[in-house]
């Protein structure tokens, strides 16, 4: 294999598969080579490698094929490797017994030797597992060991590096504990990252083998990428987007929109009379509207989501091919909303042909109404499913149908979607519902998350920790900016989410005119101050730039040519008298209970 390298980052091979180095920032995260380990009686068995064999070269990237053996195990590994040009790599190892003799081994594992102090954060994508989580799916890296299920994707790192696994499903694995299919095992320097794959032989194999008589082979797949996978790059003026509905959005107040600092208007789903198809409700008012924001320097995007309807004109044709079908026997669709007009509204699978039909949909839509991009709901969230008809789901070794998740179809999806979008000069924004895939999310130019914390801002304590939000919101550890939904209510309203998120240097997005006005003030004042070229210290920074004296109150500053803009949150639910020091100088500040204070050095 040939040592390949992409953006801040290398991978370096000896003779075999899987990488000896792993290189982000010039920067080694492994301690030893990644292995896969044949084990008898609590010893690694030697490979017999030999050359790799290209298969094809595509401006996408390449694919080799490795043939090798484990001699004492009388055990053929054959793995093809497809390596892209982002940095994504996928393997498919196939193991086989050597004719007419009984495999010699215990056990099979991938074993990934990652560096402890890259092992600061962890998030988990774990929609739908059988089994519990025994962890955050987001936030500190455990302390001790831990076990986990299968899950189809786990990332470890920090903000400036990290490793992220993906697996499809656990077909072809034989496991004696499917709740400890992943270990993660600290030794000293070192955290062992291990994939469980075969914890015993396969009872097919049991039989010797003859030439009317083949082994059945034993296969599996898995990929990785390393993180950042690209730079962090925000888009210019997106940080002042706002959420609107075409339906009862004015003409008359648009002026307002622009005049209170909006650069960018993004049109939720009833802006089309089909769900997720062009088909706008009122095309004369969506040209009006993009007329006037270009005229101003704003631009527009609109809703694509997950689902299609049942308005698809040939919906009754491809139905039962595009849906997400759950792992029954008997038929369960995904899906339940009711749109107006009267539709039902069905949860697609991006590895069917519905993937063709949103592309050519949104192809259509920006090239109709000269938009500037798209919104996207749920499509970098690679949801199970187990319709056979396009290809998901597998059996398993009861002759079970169980689900899998179609992640590559999805990396797939994502990379025509970022194509088109690209070919016309805009943008991209993800809402990602919780699930960050690197290989998958780093198509797009932005995410907004965090619509299921909505409820922790509720108590005293806004109990989304500073580790949940560097491994889930900030985006510097995937590459891809990130916005926080921040719906508000009684209990915790916009403002008072969007000062805590503030703070940790993660912007809100304003969903109608009235939530626009209350963060306006604040957008001007960082604008007053050009905080888009000023370097931003959050509460975390090791440099410790800006502190308070209380613990309840959080800071966090941008600093310029000398100068710096402090943020303030005061979770407490009273205002409170706070000495804030930066670069060098105390400042006593009055902070209202949770919302945003700010503050000039």
């Amino acid at each position: 294999m040939k040592n390949v390298s992409f953006w801040n980052r290398a991978v370096r091979f000896d003779d075999g598969p899987f990488p000896a180095r792993m290189e982000i920032g010039g920067r080694d995260i492994l301690t030893s080579p990644m292995r896969l380990l044949v084990v008898r009686e609590g010893s690694a068995l030697p490979w017999a490698t030999d050359l790799p064999i290209p298969q094809s070269t595509t401006d996408r990237g390449e694919t080799y094929v490795l043939p090798a053996e484990v001699p004492d195990a009388k055990l053929i590994c054959d793995t093809a490797v497809r390596i892209e040009n982002d940095g994504f790599f996928w393997f498919d190892v196939t193991l086989i017994p050597r004719t007419g003799q009984y495999p010699q081994f215990d056990s099979v594992c991938l074993e990934i030797p990652l560096c402890s102090d890259i092992c600061d954060l962890m998030h988990v994508f774990a929609l739908e597992t059988e089994i519990p989580i025994p962890c955050p799916v987001s936030g500190p890296f455990p302390a001790e060991s831990v076990s986990l299920p299968f899950v189809p994707s786990l990332w470890i790192g920090t903000e400036e590096r990290g490793f992220s696994l993906m697996m499809e499903s656990p077909a072809g694995c034989w496991l004696r504990d499917p709740h400890t299919m992943i270990e993660c095992i600290p030794e000293g320097e070192t955290m062992r990252l291990r994939l469980h794959l075969l914890d015993e032989k396969p009872p097919f194999w049991c039989p010797p083998d003859d030439w009317g008589n083949a082994h059945e082979p034993v296969t599996f797949s898995f990929g990785f990428i390393l993180t950042p996978v690209k730079p962090y790059a925000k888009v210019k003026g997106f940080d002042r987007a706002v959420h609107v509905y075409l339906s009862n959005f004015s003409m008359e107040t648009i002026e307002e929109y622009y005049k209170l600092g909006a650069k960018y208007l993004v049109f939720h789903e009833c802006w089309s009379l089909i769900q997720n198809y062009n088909c706008c409700c009122d095309p004369d008012k969506l040209r009006a509207v993009v007329d006037y924001c270009h005229s101003h320097g704003m631009k527009v995007l609109v809703y694509f989501g997950y689902e299609f309807s049942s308005l698809m004109p040939d919906f009754a044709k491809v139905f039962r091919e595009y849906v997400n079908q759950f792992a029954h026997e008997e038929e369960h669709f995904r899906g339940h909303w009711l749109r107006s007009p009267a539709q039902k509204d069905y949860v697609c699978c991006y590895k069917s042909g519905y993937s063709r039909v949103m592309l050519e949909q949104v192809e259509n839509a920006m090239d109709t109404y000269c938009l500037d991009g798209i919104y996207t709901d749920g499509t970098v969230i690679p949801q199970c499913c187990a319709n056979v008809r396009h290809g998901c789901g597998w059996r398993d070794e009861s002759g079970k149908l169980r689900a899998s998740y179609p992640l590559l179809a999805y990396r797939e999806h994502a990379r025509k979607l970022n194509d088109i979008v690209k070919a016309r000069g805009g943008m991209w924004d993800a809402h990602n519902g919780g699930c960050c895939i690197p290989a998958i999310l780093g198509f797009a130019d932005s995410y907004w998350d965090g619509e299921a914390q909505q409820a922790v801002f509720h108590d005293d304590t806004a109990a989304v920790s500073f580790e949940n939000i560097r491994a889930q919101y900030t985006g510097k550890n995937w590459g891809v900016p990130s916005q926080f939904i921040a719906y508000g209510d009684e209990n915790a309203t916009f403002m008072n989410i969007s000062a805590f998120l503030l703070v940790c240097g993660v912007p809100t997005r304003p969903i109608g005119l009235d939530a626009l006005r209350e963060i306006a003030p604040v957008w001007k004042r960082m604008d007053e101050f050009d905080t888009d070229h000023a370097v931003f210290y959050p509460p975390w920074d090791p440099q410790g730039k800006i502190r308070t004296d209380r613990a309840d109150v959080y800071a966090g500053c941008w600093i310029k040519e000398g100068r710096a803009l402090a943020v303030l949150f005061n979770k407490s639910r009273e205002q409170v008298t706070v000495a804030v020091t930066c670069m060098g100088q105390t400042m006593t500040a009055k902070a209202a209970p949770r919302s945003p204070v700010l503050l000039s050095f």
